[in-house]
């Protein structure tokens, strides 16, 4: 929730490793510039946070970044 107050930005990485570039990893995808756009309360039975994320480019970053 601090992170949508201040505006930081909200990467996201998904892969078979820890980055990326590590030679072992066979799948995942990154992005690097994102804003937290909600957080509510999930509907469930759980203590859950919903978050929405919008991922926009930068003037220097890609957009998304794909391996495979």
């Amino acid at each position: 929730m601090n992170s949508m107050v201040t505006g930081a930005n909200a990467d996201a990485l998904l892969c078979t490793h820890d980055a990326l570039s590590n030679a072992s990893t066979t799948f995942g995808f990154e992005a690097g510039y994102g804003k937290i756009t909600d957080v509510s309360y999930n509907e469930a039975n759980a203590m859950m946070l919903d978050v929405s994320t919008k991922f926009v480019a930068s003037g220097t970053t890609a957009l998304f970044a794909i391996h495979y």
